[in-house]
C-alpha cells in the first residue's frame, strides 16, 4: 500500500525534482520507499551496462532459463508505482545500446531512457570507454542516443558533466550540447556541475574535489532556449533548490543524489513544495509499516538461497529514515542486532527498531513543525552517484 496517493506530475514538470541514479542504491526497493514519500519526483534506476543486457538477450535465445540472468538493477515494480521512472544505460556501441534499449522496454515501460556520459569511474572510462569519457566524442554520443531511441521507443536524455579532464572550457561544453541536440534530437540534458577527472581521482573524490560551476549550467539554459536542462551536484536542501530557480527561472529542474540517501524523510515535502500537489502525507510509523509489508512480500517470492542478501539490501534502504532525530543511532543499532537473526521478518525488525524512537518522531508527518535538521555525522552514506 502506498497510502494516500497524490496526483502525479504532468509530463511538462516531471523533471522539476529527480533522484539521481546511484549504483548499489536506486534499485526497485529504494524506489518503492521513495514512492511512499513522493509521487511526483522522477526516479532513476541504477546504471545498467548495455553489454550485460545485450549478452543476456543473446544467451536467452539458446536458454529458456536466461531470465534469471537479468541484472538486478533492471528489476522494477508495477508501472503504477514506478512512474515516472527513467532507465539509465551505459555503453559505447550503437548496436548494443539499441538492442539493450529494446530489451529493457519489453520488461518495463520506462518513462524515458538516459545515456550515462558522466560516470568518472575507471571501470567504465577505460576499456569500452563510456561514462564521462564519452564527452570527448560528441558525434558518437549522438549516434548512441539515436540508437537508444530507435531501440527502446522512448525519449532519450543525456546525463553528463560540465567537462572531462582538460576538455573543460565552456565552449567545449557548448559544442557537445549542440552536436548531440542537433544530430540526435536530444532535448533534455542533466548536467552534473563539476568536471570529471578520469586519472588520479576516485569516483568519490570526483564528487568533492572538482569545483562546482553552476554558472555553466545557467549559461547553457540562456544559450539554448529550445532545450531543457536539469542541474545536478551539491544540491542539499530546499533552500538550495530555491536559489537555483531564482537565479535561473527557466531551469527545467534539479537532481539530488546523496542528500536523499542521507535523510530520505526530509524530501517527503517534494510534492507540495515543488509541484504544488498534496504530499502522500504518511508519517514515519506508516512508512515503516508499508515498507515492511513490501519487504516481507519480496522475501516470500525470493529463492531461499538469495534471501539473506536481499534482507540486508532491504534493511539498508531504511537505515537513514530517522537521520538526525533523537535516538536514531539506537534505531540503527537495533536494526543491526535483529538483522543477525534469520527468524525475524523485515517488517518485525523495522517495527521493533522503531520502538527506540520517541512517539512524536514516529507520528510526525511531512511539514510538521519541530522536525529536527539532519546531523550529517549520524547519517550513513551508501551508494555511488553515477556521473
Amino acid at each position: 500500500m502506498l497510502g494516500r496517493l497524490a496526483p502525479r506530475a504532468a509530463a511538462g514538470d516531471m523533471h522539476r525534482f529527480s533522484v539521481a541514479p546511484m549504483m548499489d542504491y536506486t534499485d526497485k526497493h529504494f524506489r518503492f520507499l521513495m514512492r511512499l514519500l513522493t509521487r511526483n519526483a522522477t526516479l532513476y534506476t541504477e546504471m545498467v551496462a548495455a553489454n550485460a543486457l545485450y549478452y543476456t538477450n543473446r544467451h536467452a535465445a539458446a536458454d529458456a532459463t536466461a531470465d534469471s540472468m537479468i541484472p538486478r538493477s533492471l528489476a522494477t515494480n508495477a508501472e503504477s508505482i514506478e512512474s515516472p521512472c527513467v532507465l539509465q544505460l551505459g555503453g559505447s556501441d550503437p548496436d548494443v545500446l539499441a538492442e539493450a534499449s529494446r530489451m529493457a522496454s519489453t520488461y518495463h515501460p520506462f518513462t524515458e531512457m538516459n545515456l550515462n556520459c558522466g560516470c568518472p569511474s575507471e571501470r567504465v572510462a577505460g576499456k569500452g570507454a563510456f561514462g564521462a569519457a564519452l564527452m570527448r566524442e560528441p558525434a558518437l554520443v549522438a549516434e548512441l542516443c539515436k540508437a537508444m531511441r530507435q531501440g527502446g521507443g522512448r525519449p532519450t536524455t543525456v546525463k553528463c558533466r560540465i567537462g572531462v579532464d582538460d576538455h573543460d572550457s565552456f565552449e567545449e561544453l557548448q559544442r557537445f550540447i549542440a552536436t548531440v541536440a542537433e544530430r540526435a534530437h536530444v532535448s533534455h540534458f542533466i548536467i552534473h556541475s563539476r568536471k570529471a577527472i578520469l586519472s588520479g581521482l576516485s569516483p568519490e573524490q570526483n564528487r568533492k574535489i572538482p569545483p562546482l560551476i553552476y554558472e555553466y549550467v545557467y549559461r547553457l539554459v540562456e544559450g539554448f532556449p529550445g532545450l531543457r536542462f536539469t542541474l545536478n551536484g551539491g544540491v542539499l536542501t530546499y533552500e538550495d533548490i530555491d536559489t537555483h530557480f531564482e537565479r535561473c527561472p527557466t531551469l527545467t529542474g534539479v537532481m539530488v543524489g546523496r542528500a536523499v540517501l542521507d535523510r530520505p524523510f526530509y524530501w517527503s515535502e517534494v510534492d507540495s513544495r515543488l509541484h504544488g500537489r498534496d504530499n502522500p502525507g504518511l508519517n514515519r510509523r506508516e512508512v515503516l509499516a508499508a515498507y515492511g509489508s513490501y519487504c516481507d512480500a519480496e522475501m516470500e517470492r525470493t529463492d531461499p538461497s538469495r534471501q539473506r542478501s536481499l534482507r540486508n539490501l532491504l534493511l539498508k534502504h531504511a537505515l537513514n529514515l530517522f537521520a538526525g532525530e533523537p535516538m536514531s543511532r539506537k534505531y540503527k543499532q537495533r536494526v543491526e542486532a535483529l538483522r543477525q537473526r534469520g527468524d525475524v521478518s523485515v517488517s518485525a525488525i523495522l517495527s521493533e527498531a522503531g520502538e527506540q524512537l520517541h512517539e512524536g518522531v514516529l507520528e510526525r508527518r511531512p511539514g510538521s513543525e519541530g522536525q529536527v535538521a539532519a546531523d550529517c555525522s549520524d547519517s550513513v552514506l551508501i551508494g555511488r552517484e553515477m556521473g
